[in-house]
């Protein structure tokens, strides 16, 4: 699915985080931001929508 990629998560605060999705179960997933801070888990129900970015060509 979206295990260790690139993504940007949308969340219901209306925040748009971009990182690297560790780890998602039934409960929600942890998330590492690309920024350098720290590691955080979110919930199903906080999150809006998960985009995974196009790769960008070389």
């Amino acid at each position: 699915m979206f295990v260790n990629k690139k993504v940007q998560l949308h969340t219901d605060a209306g925040n748009t985080h971009t990182g690297i999705l560790r780890h998602a179960d039934s409960i929600g997933v942890f998330f590492e931001p690309l920024d350098g801070s720290s590691p955080v888990f979110f919930t199903w129900h906080d999150i809006k929508k998960v985009v995974i970015p196009r790769e960008e060509k070389s």
